[in-house]
């Protein structure tokens, strides 16, 4: 972050601490997709569980409102919408990081039973 800050992506240090923030809650909520099979199967099966849909659709919507309008509540500067979008892009990354551990936990599993 303090390269981005370097390049005046930022109007504050506060608000990069923000914007780090925002990508770190961001990432534990798209973990939630990760999380709910052992194996790279993102979406099987998530349109037949709806309360998942529900809560997954509430804490994007959430935080989302906590991130706009949060403000001196939360000890959080308002992100402009361009670093929310951005801060949502990022934290999103952790889908095709944690399919890939899937794959190679796959692997050494299968390697592991064949021994």
């Amino acid at each position: 972050f303090k390269y981005m800050n370097s390049m005046n992506h930022f109007s504050s240090e506060h608000e990069l601490k923000t914007f780090g923030f925002a990508v770190f809650i961001y990432a534990v909520i798209f973990n939630l997709l990760n999380t709910r099979s052992k194996k790279p199967e993102l979406f099987k099966g998530i349109l037949q569980n709806r309360n998942f849909i529900y809560v997954f659709c509430g804490l994007i919507i959430t935080q989302t409102l906590i991130l706009t309008h949060g403000g001196d509540i939360f000890g959080i500067t308002k992100l402009p919408t361009n670093l929310l979008i951005h801060s949502v892009l990022i934290g999103a990354g952790i889908i095709p990081i944690m399919e890939v551990f899937k794959i190679i936990a796959m692997a050494i599993e299968k390697s592991n039973k064949v021994k």
